[in-house]
């Protein structure tokens, strides 16, 4: 369920007990499956281990007959909510009902099913109204076998058409060149303006005229007989002539070579933004094999244009903002300072550190630089118990980063 991926340091090590009590570690594995276990089952007849899925399916079958069950799962989300772990590697479990005020950064590695579930998990970051990001990393092939998954699934197919939609409606935010908050939001029937913080806000993507380029795409996949999914067709676009394009001979078509002047990956982001576009269907039946739709034959006609997004992605819209608000060095160092008595008192106290003090409290007494415990006062989330608990403590962290 959880894995952690930061390393504890000796300081760390000694305010986490369970380091010294027989702690299961990464060498312990899932009898189930082999993955990292976090759950050891002590049964009569000896000890099970699981991974969090397999825990989640059986443990509450053993739990009656078991001698003791040691869940480390429950230890690791306590580290993270201490801010000990700086890390978290989950499922999508986490992404539902987890409340972490200070969560600065999600990473979603793959694309949710719909824009419900990647509002809930992108969700998990800013929770405390300070700026945060969300960054989705997907790719056509996610897209492919989320609809497989849906076609192959149980439900009827009322309701299969109905999560087909939903999958569609998530592509079409990944693909757009339109302020991605505008998207999500008018989904909930919400209307916004443009936010000017997401990706597309702050290096808007100039679209440009790739009718050209959906017209060879198109027109190779009715050449090849609309029967094979995009690798094959990239191959014939690009002129890569394998055995089984010489097999079908398909390295005479006159589409044979036309896109070499494109990568591979220029070419699946053109296949991706056609799908998005209405032009393309996948046939997850049949191989994945691309079908053009009834909107292709306008395109193929020349009585469409089609704007793409750039295949290329600016390398700038997927960097890290600056803590703009930190003006001085001084800041700087003061805003360091905080977190770290923040820390500190929450590892005394046994509470985690946004318990303590959250981002936007320490942000706003660096912003405003207050003077005495009346000028706590006018700091966000200090009421008058925590100016009587923690109040001292504060100046004199002021006091220090004026050393």
């Amino acid at each position: 369920m959880y894995i952690p991926v930061a390393t504890l340091t000796n300081d760390e090590m000694k305010h986490d007990s369970a380091v010294h009590d027989g702690a299961m570690t990464a060498l312990d594995r899932c009898d189930a499956c082999g993955a990292q276990a976090y759950v050891r089952v002590e049964m009569p007849y000896g000890v099970l281990m699981f991974c969090g899925h397999h825990a989640n399916a059986h443990l509450e079958k053993l739990a009656a007959s078991a001698v003791s069950v040691r869940d480390e799962r429950e230890r690791i989300e306590s580290l993270f909510r201490d801010n000990v772990l700086k890390v978290l590697v989950c499922t999508s479990a986490f992404g539902e009902g987890v409340n972490i005020p200070d969560v600065r950064h999600v990473a979603l590695y793959g694309m949710p099913f719909s824009e419900i579930e990647f509002n809930q998990m992108s969700g998990r970051a800013g929770r405390d109204g300070l700026p945060a990001q969300s960054w989705l990393c997907y790719g056509l092939n996610d897209w492919v076998i989320l609809r497989e998954r849906i076609l192959e699934g149980q439900s009827g197919e009322f309701q299969k058409n109905i999560e087909l939609q939903k999958l569609d409606a998530m592509l079409a935010v990944c693909e757009t060149a339109e302020c991605r908050r505008v998207m999500l939001l008018r989904h909930f029937g919400e209307h916004s303006e443009p936010c000017g913080h997401c990706d597309n806000c702050l290096h808007p993507p100039v679209r440009f005229d790739g009718t050209l380029l959906v017209q060879k795409l198109l027109s190779c996949i009715y050449r090849v007989g609309q029967c094979f999914a995009a690798g094959y067709v990239i191959n014939v676009l690009r002129g890569k002539a394998d055995d089984l394009i010489r097999d079908n001979r398909h390295q005479e078509l006159s589409t044979f070579g036309i896109g070499a002047d494109l990568t591979d990956k220029d070419w699946r982001a053109v296949v991706r933004q056609s799908i998005g576009l209405g032009l393309l269907q996948v046939d997850s039946q049949h191989h994945h094999r691309l079908l053009l739709t009834e909107a292709a034959r306008d395109v193929l006609k020349n009585r469409r244009t089609v704007m793409l997004r750039p295949l290329k992605r600016d390398k700038a819209a997927g960097q890290k903002p600056k803590e703009e608000w930190l003006r001085t060095e001084r800041e700087e160092r003061l805003w360091q300072a905080l977190r770290k008595w923040r820390q500190e008192r929450a590892r005394a106290e046994e509470i985690p550190a946004y318990m303590v003090c959250g981002d936007k409290t320490l942000r706003d007494i660096v912003e405003k630089m207050p003077r005495g415990l009346d000028g706590l006062r006018s700091i966000y989330g200090l009421g008058e118990a925590k100016i009587d608990k923690f109040g001292d403590e504060i100046l004199e962290v002021l006091d220090s980063a004026d050393v």
